[in-house]
Order: C-alpha cells, then sequence, then structure tokens
C-alpha cells in the first residue's frame, strides 16, 4: 500500500480526499498539509502545517492545488522534500489511473503484445502518474513559467499566443490559476497533441469561412484569425464570450459571436446551427462541447450536407462518441479518420459509468 501525503485543503483537495476514501484505493493518506490551516483532523486524516512533514513516513506528496510550482519550491528549499516525491494531482484522476492499471496491469509488463499507441502511453504510465496526455511533451508544460499579464481596463489575465492577447475568464483570477490554464490549453495544441485540431491537413486548406463551436479562451480562431475570411463563435459562457470579445476586438469585422449552446432544436439558451447560419457557406467547423457534439451536429444537418466542409470533432467525452459520430458522418457520405495518439477522459461522471479507458480525441471529416 502506497503511503500518501495529500498537500491542499481547499475544495480540490477535499475532493481528491474523499473520492480516495469512496472508492478504496490501495494508499494510506498520511496527512493533509496546508499552509493556511490550524492543526486539526478531517475524516481521521490529520491536518498540519509544512513543518511537520518530516515526522510522517510517505511514499509520494500529492498537490492538489494550482499553486502546485510554488509548493514544488517549499518543499523542497525550506523542508528539504525529493521532488521526484512531489506530484501534481487532480481530483478523479487517482480512481481512473487505478482503474487503468488494473485493466492493463499484464499488458504494462508486456508491451509487444498491444498497438503501438497505446503502447507508448501505457509506457509512460509505468514511470508517471495518469494525464489526460500521458506523453513526454505533457511535462515541458506542467512547470513552464509562461509569462501571463493583468489588463487593469478588462480586469483579466492574458497570455500572448501566436504573438496576439488571448484573454482569459475573470474566474481565472490569479496569476497561477491563469499561467496553469494558458499552459494547458497551448498544450493541448502543441502538434505532439492528440487534441491538436491543426494537425488535419484538410483542415488547414479549408480557411475561408469558419465556425467554432464551444469557443472558450478562443485559441482554435486564434491561431488562423489573419488567413481566414470570417469565423463563428459559438460560446454561451458569459465570462469567456466577454473575453473573446477583448481577444478579438482588432478583428470585429471578421468575428461574430452567438450567445448560446449548439444544439438540435431552438429555445432562449440553444440554437441549431442550421437556423443561425443559413445561407452561409461553410468551409470548416470544430467542435468540442463535452460531449454534446452529436446533438449539435444534428442540428446542423442542412450545414453539413450542403457544403464542402472539413470538420474537427472532439469524441473522447463519452465512450461511444467516436463510434456514434463517425458512422452518421459516414451516412451522410463523408470521409472520416482520427486524429493521433490517444487521451484519457478525466469527468466526473467517468467515475459512475466506469468507462473508464484510452481514446481518441479527435474525429477529423470531410465530403471532399
Amino acid at each position: 500500500m502506497k503511503s500518501i501525503i495529500v498537500f491542499g485543503f481547499g475544495e480540490m483537495g477535499k475532493k481528491l480526499i474523499q473520492e480516495c476514501l469512496t472508492y478504496e484505493l490501495d494508499i494510506q493518506i498520511k496527512a493533509i498539509v496546508d499552509n493556511n490551516c490550524l492543526d486539526s483532523i478531517y475524516k481521521n486524516i490529520p491536518v498540519i502545517k509544512p513543518q511537520f512533514i518530516d515526522q510522517y513516513t510517505y511514499d509520494e506528496i500529492w498537490v492538489c492545488t494550482v499553486y502546485f510550482e510554488e509548493v514544488v519550491v517549499q518543499l523542497s528549499e525550506e523542508y528539504h522534500v525529493d521532488k521526484k516525491k512531489i506530484h501534481y494531482v487532480e481530483p478523479v484522476v487517482p480512481i481512473l489511473e487505478s482503474r487503468l492499471r488494473k485493466k492493463y496491469e499484464c499488458q504494462i509488463n508486456a508491451l509487444s503484445t498491444i498497438s503501438s499507441e497505446l503502447e507508448v502511453v501505457l509506457s509512460y504510465l509505468k514511470d508517471n502518474h495518469l494525464h489526460m496526455y500521458c506523453y513526454p511533451f505533457y511535462d515541458e508544460y506542467r512547470n513552464k513559467n509562461t509569462p501571463i499579464y493583468f489588463d487593469d481596463k478588462a480586469n483579466m489575465y492574458f497570455g500572448i499566443y501566436e504573438g496576439k492577447r488571448m484573454y482569459l475568464a475573470q474566474r481565472l483570477n490569479t496569476m497561477q490559476k491563469a499561467r496553469a490554464y494558458f499552459n494547458a490549453v497551448i498544450m493541448e495544441q502543441d502538434m505532439r497533441s492528440p487534441h491538436c485540431y491543426w494537425n488535419n491537413k484538410l483542415l488547414c486548406k479549408k480557411l475561408g469561412i469558419g465556425v467554432d463551436v464551444g469557443a472558450a479562451e478562443g485559441i482554435f480562431a486564434l491561431k488562423v484569425i489573419e488567413e481566414i475570411k470570417c469565423i463563428y463563435l459559438i460560446e454561451a459562457d458569459e465570462q469567456w464570450v466577454e473575453a473573446l470579445e477583448y481577444t478579438f476586438a482588432p478583428y470585429r469585422d471578421k468575428v461574430h459571436i452567438i450567445r448560446k449552446f449548439a444544439g438540435n432544436k431552438d429555445c432562449e439558451d440553444i440554437v441549431k446551427l442550421d437556423t443561425i447560419l443559413k445561407g452561409e457557406k461553410i468551409d470548416f467547423m470544430k467542435m468540442d462541447i463535452e460531449g454534446m457534439e452529436l446533438e449539435a451536429l444534428k442540428g446542423s444537418e442542412n450545414i453539413i450536407l450542403n457544403n464542402k466542409i472539413a470538420l474537427a470533432i472532439c469524441v473522447y467525452h463519452h465512450e461511444k462518441d467516436n463510434e456514434q459520430i463517425g458512422q452518421w458522418l459516414i451516412e451522410r457520405e463523408y470521409h472520416i479518420g482520427n486524429s493521433r495518439g490517444l487521451v484519457v477522459c478525466q469527468g466526473d461522471w467517468e467515475l459512475k459509468n466506469n468507462e473508464t479507458d484510452f481514446r481518441k480525441a479527435l474525429l477529423f471529416a470531410s465530403n471532399n
């Protein structure tokens, strides 16, 4: 049994502890460490200050806070903790990792019996904790000290991507939160990432009029904003909408923000793309809307059928997404393929459905 100390007694830390206890992982939480707490007991686990860590024997320290970089410096320099024992661990992930290790235990020890893509991620998992992206490039971004700036007028943090400002939602209200998010999205669009939309060569050739469904911070559009004719950003989160307005202020003539969810009906906060884009010639479309992609595609059927369009669709949120979305597009005479590599979906629903596995991240499709 592995002995763990959890660093972080905020919402994330408590959620991680509760999940570890609920799902009875093969670990023992020896203590909870937090800089701002009084000595106490939580679920029969002592809550201590960092200076008392040396009183405990442990295998690893799981840091469950966005201040990971600062915690590593503090523990290693002030309390002489071995950096190799310090890991950033989010809620949900330990349970998913336990399931995957049990499922692939034999294959991890005999990698020659499995496919090359799975071999790569399992090889990484032999010596590292589970992440959404089980590849060495992930580690390059995790502790990256990317410059982040604050715009007083906008009251938002922003980073520089492709030489342009990319504003972040106001809820990312500290430098640490903003940097962690910014690093995550630029890592996700690294050309080595299974989640990189621009690994689709056909998509890169179709830069005319585009649609970004689930725009969030707008990194997809920002990369090509100077080359395209125009793009529709579909985003219902008001904080992201506000950030998008600042990010794309220099390109107002090219960018149209639709404050709705994309779906297969028209109502107060949901809209069919066939409705709002009726008569528009669409060249390319990206979708990442947390498992609602098939419904949004059904609400885009006229666009799908009546345009020569390149698609990049997220298909990892649910176990059957890749199969079901692929079949739906094949029935409409689209050619399909997947991005390289595999990912692990880290949503809370995975704990309940027990569908945990490595999956394809993106489905690319076209009818050319």
